[in-house]
Parts: C-alpha cells; structure tokens; sequence
C-alpha cells in the first residue's frame, strides 16, 4: 500500500529481474523515493527516510498497485535548479526545493494544470530553461516550449529527430528519392558511388 506514494523517474518501469525456468521476467526493481510519511502509516512501515533514494522491488508497472489519489507523479528531469514533476504524463510543476514539498502541495501545484493544453498533451520529457520556461517533448517526438507560469503554449518548435543520421554513409542506399531526400536534410551524406 505504499507504492503509490513512491515517486520514480518518468518512463521509468524498472530494472529486470531474473527470469524464471520459463523464460519470463519475475521481478522489477526502480529507483525512487517518498516525499514524507503517507498518511495511516507509522515510521516502521516507511522503508525510507523522507526524500531518501532507494529502489523497490515490484512485480507489477507500479502502476497496477494503485496510484497516489492525485495520479501517478513522475518526475520528468532535476537539476540543480529544481525538479519537474508531471502527473498521468499531462500535467507539470516546478519546485526549486523539494524539500519543503508534501503531497499536498505537489497536488495543488499540479491541479493548476500546467502544460495542460485541454488534455492534448501527452508529455514524454521536459526541462525547465534559465528563464522559467520549460522546453517538452511530447509524444516522443514533438518539441514545444511552454510559459513555466502559466502552463500555456509559447509555440510549437519544427524539427526532425534525425540527429542520429547526422553524418551516417548512405552510399548506394536503394531508396525512393523523397526518402534520400529527407536522409540529407538530416545530415545523411546519400551519394550514388
């Protein structure tokens, strides 16, 4: 029952396991930490200290044992300027010291909706920029920037995902031109020879 106060990285389903005589993985563990004592629960049950880093063991994605009752919190980068946590991948806040953070005051920072954008985002990564902005990626492949404040949409910035290309030979690739195309205007050398 405290695995919904536990908080992990975002995407973060755990490092495997063994595997059992019939090939299947039997167990995951995953690095997080709790913010304080959940309510109902004594000091002896708490496996951690407050805001101490530690790893469960768990045979489920954490969240089948139940989320927290303000959705599954994630946070989505640190530095050291803070950290940013997002709640069911839609909604962000930024704190500087989450030190002085309970769950209660990361659920009304998050009911403030943030990076919202009326349910069409689907968050994926973010960091927050030196002047309060949070640069996001969303579903894997956009790049958005977003006012840290308020939570609205600066704009919405165009690029490829092509960085890994950047450089790679394609000599002698058989292709449809559209497709050489769109290797070089990702830093693909496409040659014919």
């Amino acid at each position: 029952d405290l695995y919904p106060f536990f908080i992990c990285h975002n995407s973060d389903f755990g490092i495997t396991g063994t595997y059992g005589p019939n090939g299947l993985q039997k167990f995951w563990i995953t690095e997080g930490f709790f913010l304080s004592l959940p309510e109902n629960h004594s000091k002896e049950s708490l496996p951690l200290k407050p805001f101490e880093k530690g790893f469960v063991w768990h045979r489920h994605e954490l969240r089948h044992y139940g989320e927290y009752k303000g959705g599954d919190v994630r946070i989505m980068s640190e530095n050291s300027r803070g950290t940013l946590f997002v709640r069911n991948s839609r909604t962000m806040s930024f704190f500087e010291d989450i030190h002085l953070l309970t769950y209660e005051t990361l659920d009304n920072a998050l009911d403030q909706e943030r990076g919202y954008l009326g349910g069409n985002s689907y968050w994926t990564f973010a960091i927050q920029l030196h002047n309060g902005d949070l640069l996001c990626s969303y579903e894997g492949c956009g790049l958005m920037r977003i006012d840290g404040s308020t939570g609205e949409m600066i704009r919405d910035i165009s690029y490829t995902p092509g960085l890994a290309l950047w450089g790679c030979n394609f000599r002698k690739v058989i292709a449809p031109d559209e497709i050489k195309e769109i290797l070089r205007e990702n830093g693909a050398i496409v040659s014919e020879s």
